[in-house]
C-alpha cells in the first residue's frame, strides 16, 4: 500500500489521509511499524537508484523514435532529436481485401450431395470448381 501510495501523486492533504488509512489497516493486522520512516527511506532508495543510474550511464541523453509510415520527413525529425521508425501504410492483411471474393462455387474442396428421393447422400473431395463436378454427378 505504501507503494500505492508513493506511486499515485496525491494533492497533500489526500496524501495525510491515505498514510492515516494506512496505518489504521496496519495497526488492525498487529503490525507495529514507522510509516513515515518506512516512506522515507523509499524515497531516499529511489533518489539513489536514479542517481547512480545517470552517473553510471554513458550518455546522458536519451534516444526518442517516432513510428510514422514511409513519409519523407526524415531530415525534419532528427534536427529535432527524433529518430523516425518507419512502416509500410499497406500490409498483406489490408490488401487481402481488395482482392474480390471467390464464390463458393467456384472453390476447390471437400462437398457432400445428398439425393432428394431416398435421402443418402455422398461424400467427395474435388481439385476442379464444385459447380463443374456437381454438374458431372447430374449428369450421370
Amino acid at each position: 500500500m505504501i507503494h500505492r501510495l508513493l506511486k499515485i501523486p496525491f494533492p497533500p492533504d489526500k496524501f495525510r489521509e491515505e498514510v492515516d488509512t494506512i496505518r489504521s489497516i496496519a495497526l488492525q493486522n498487529d503490525i507495529h511499524l514507522n510509516i513515515e520512516k518506512h516512506i522515507h527511506h523509499i524515497r531516499l532508495s529511489q533518489i539513489h537508484s536514479r542517481t547512480t543510474s545517470l552517473a553510471s550511464s554513458t550518455s546522458l541523453t536519451r534516444t526518442r523514435w517516432v513510428r510514422l509510415p514511409y513519409l519523407k520527413i526524415a531530415k525534419v525529425l532528427r534536427t529535432l532529436g527524433l529518430n523516425p521508425g518507419f512502416y509500410p501504410m499497406r500490409t498483406l492483411r489490408s490488401l487481402s481485401f481488395i482482392k474480390d471474393p471467390v464464390p463458393i462455387q467456384a472453390k476447390t474442396g471437400v462437398y457432400k450431395v445428398t439425393c432428394r428421393d431416398c435421402g443418402s447422400s455422398y461424400i467427395g473431395q474435388t481439385g476442379r470448381s464444385i459447380s463443374v463436378r456437381l454438374k458431372e454427378h447430374l449428369d450421370a
